[in-house]
């Protein structure tokens, strides 16, 4: 089997649409929302056609494309600038291990801890 990724593009959004109601609805970025995904899909076009080498707010949705059937079979989205407007949240998995030799037991825990780790402003690597 041969897959391609391509840009979205008008015409997608049924089978954006398909995807979006295998997610059970708690995915933000892809909502099982005609509509949404439609503003979705020209927003991204828009900003491919960008010809500025500016970076702005853009989000290009990608599709992952069956190469003979034409068939999508996923989707991926690109969000340029995140947590520049407002913040951007999100969980961090970790593991919380204690250890009581004293009662000769070890207890590992999983946390999730909200984060904000992008927004803070702009990061300069080479210094």
């Amino acid at each position: 089997m041969s897959y391609k990724i391509r840009p979205a593009r008008a015409g997608d959004e049924q089978s954006l649409y398909a995807l979006a109601q295998l997610t059970g609805g708690g995915f933000t970025n892809l909502p099982p929302d005609l509509k949404a995904l439609e503003a979705k899909i020209v927003r991204s076009n828009e900003a491919f056609s960008e010809t500025e080498d500016a970076v702005r707010d853009h989000v290009y949705v990608l599709v992952l494309e069956h190469s003979d059937s034409g068939q999508i079979v996923g989707t991926a989205q690109i969000f340029a600038k995140v947590g520049v407007k407002q913040p951007f949240y999100s969980y961090r998995l970790s593991q919380l291990t204690k250890t009581s030799p004293e009662l000769d037991q070890r207890i590992t825990t999983q946390m999730l801890t909200l984060t904000t780790d992008l927004g803070s402003g702009p990061v300069n690597f080479l210094s």
